[in-house]
């Protein structure tokens, strides 16, 4: 006779173990909910009367509601939204890897706060991490201007990957509008969209390789 629920069981782990090897998170989700689905089904036709059956129908209908929360919240992310006119330039030069909406929350974590004529990061020091909306930033090292960066610039990153104290002071040219991400933003951001939180460190490491490239090439000329 053909026990079907030893059948789903072993369908149900080789699908568990294939969804180890998505790149993708939802298709990762999908597949561990479909993983999910068999163990509780093979349970229901075992019994759960059986030894062992309840804790594992238990385990699996917890972890298919956790896949199946993820996996609403990865298409949620996906709905299309119109940015505000104001982050649009932002958006389409820095994040474009993001989806609107990923992008808006994002948003969300940081503080949003505007200065005029004011140092933002002193160099020497540990910093946060700044995104200019608009407005230019004028970086500075042992009293002398270094660079003038331009709307859409992002600073601190270096200082805040590393972990280390700023090379550089940075202040506004005039008044600037700004998002400021600091460590406890980061760790928030994290733990509530993990997904935009590995994101936004590739755009950090990315600029931390061109800031370091491009003063590398200063340095050999």
């Amino acid at each position: 006779m053909i026990d079907y629920a030893e059948i789903i069981f072993y369908v149900s782990e080789t699908v568990l173990v294939v969804s180890y090897s998505a790149t993708r998170m939802i298709v990762l989700r999908i597949l561990a909910c479909v993983a999910d689905i068999g163990y509780l089904v093979a349970a229901l036709l075992i019994g759960l009367n059986e030894a062992g059956m309840t804790p594992t129908f238990i385990f699996a209908l917890i972890a298919f509601l956790i896949n199946s929360i993820h996996i609403y919240r990865i298409l949620y992310m996906k709905i299309p939204v119109n940015l505000p006119a104001q982050f649009q330039s932002v958006y389409e030069s820095k994040f474009s890897s993001f989806t609107p909406r990923e992008f808006l929350c994002l948003l969300d974590i940081s503080n949003r706060v505007t200065q005029d004529n004011v140092e933002i990061i002193e160099e020497g020091k540990l910093c946060d991490i700044f995104l200019s909306l608009d407005g230019e930033l004028s970086v500075n090292t042992n009293g002398k201007n270094v660079a003038i960066l331009p709307a859409a610039s992002m600073v601190g990153e270096v200082s805040s990957l590393s972990g280390s104290s700023s090379v550089a002071s940075v202040s506004t040219i005039g008044v600037v509008n700004l998002c400021q991400w600091t460590k406890e933003s980061l760790e928030k951001l994290e733990k509530k969209y993990p997904e935009i939180h590995l994101k936004f460190q590739a755009i950090l490491l990315g600029e931390m390789r061109q800031k370091l490239k491009s003063q590398n090439l200063a340095m050999a000329y």
